[in-house]
């Protein structure tokens, strides 16, 4: 949000400056915590030969922010800190998206780069070009379901919306506990609201949307009704409906529809039990018949963790391990004995 001369300008109560100082004592203390952990690697002797990559996984978390896909939503922080490779200071413009990650982690590890996996990477010797674009999708959002998609370039940035007819705003119990939120909400149902925050809170949303994010970094100034930028529309609506097709996007299909498909009996599907099996090491390894699932392991009453490998176990101890698929219900628990 931001007022109409394009700034980012929140309403200036005392609840909205206590949650935006919330906000940065809590960038503050993630900061000292990571300077911890990079400390740490300095007196391990590890920091030239370790790469440290900084991320999230969306935006800020404020209004307008997270689930939405305005830059403030989808623009995520992406420091790298590869000594020898990565220039301290260098700051690299290109687009990237969150699909690069996995790619890049996997060729930088010296691990070949599956072929069905989406996503470039981004650093190291097999470091690949820039796209054009890259695209984002709002679907569920907490107990509301929602169709949103978005193609960015450089420059401007197109959304859809497939349901203009709801409002901007809608109720989700987890986000409106939010002093912040309650506040906008407050001024908004008083008519109090002035400015930029006001569009957010419109009952029907625009089904296009096109912003200069050069000329308008808070997507304030919506763009596709104007006959002046007709052709970016036209380019930005293009690229999205191909990328739509080329995804095979199951997020435009109704809910009910894919749980048909996901469910063909109507029933959800239940993941296989995890058998263990002790190799020629005395190892104990799991397997589990259902195709996808991921494995989960403890030991002696331990904390559960992701099960990738064989593991060793002491004498009179027990082994428990459960296992699930997505979408799936979650496996019973197998126990053994270690005698």
């Amino acid at each position: 949000m931001g007022a109409s001369d394009g700034s980012r300008r929140d309403p200036d109560t005392a609840t909205v400056r206590a949650d935006l100082a919330r906000h940065y004592n809590n960038i503050a203390r993630m900061d000292r915590q990571v300077g911890e952990i990079l400390a740490r690697l300095e007196a391990d002797g590890l920091a030239d030969d370790t790469l440290v990559v900084f991320t999230t996984d969306h935006g800020d978390g404020l209004p307008r922010a997270k689930r939405w896909l305005y830059d403030s939503g989808l623009q995520m922080p992406l420091i790298v800190r590869w000594p020898g490779r990565i220039a301290a200071g260098a700051v690299d413009e290109e687009l990237v998206s969150g699909v690069d990650l996995a790619p890049t982690f996997l060729s930088v590890a010296g691990v070949a780069v599956p072929r069905p996996m989406h996503g470039r990477v981004l650093l190291g010797r097999d470091a690949q070009p820039e796209p054009r674009y890259v695209y984002a999708a709002r679907d569920r959002m907490d107990e509301q379901s929602d169709t949103v998609r978005a193609v960015r370039d450089r420059r401007f940035k197109y959304i859809r919306n497939r349901h203009p007819e709801r409002p901007y705003v809608r109720d989700l119990a987890f986000r409106d506990q939010m002093p912040m939120m309650q506040e906008l909400r407050r001024l908004a149902a008083e008519q109090r609201l002035e400015g930029a925050p006001t569009l957010w809170f419109r009952a029907r949303r625009d089904p296009e949307e096109l912003y200069d994010t050069e000329v308008d970094p808070h997507e304030l100034r919506n763009l596709a009704g104007d006959p002046s930028f007709a052709a970016v529309l036209a380019r930005m609506r293009a690229e999205l409906d191909r990328w739509l097709e080329a995804s095979g996007d199951l997020g435009l299909l109704p809910e009910e529809e894919l749980r048909r498909r996901f469910w063909p009996d109507g029933r959800e599907p239940v993941t296989a039990d995890p058998a263990w099996q002790r190799d020629a090491d005395s190892r104990f390894a799991l397997q589990c018949a259902t195709p996808g699932a991921s494995l989960e392991l403890r030991l002696g009453g331990g904390p559960w963790r992701l099960y990738t490998e064989p593991v060793e176990a002491p004498p009179d101890t027990q082994l428990q391990a459960r296992a699930v698929r997505y979408g799936w219900a979650g496996s019973g628990e197998v126990s053994v004995q270690v005698p």
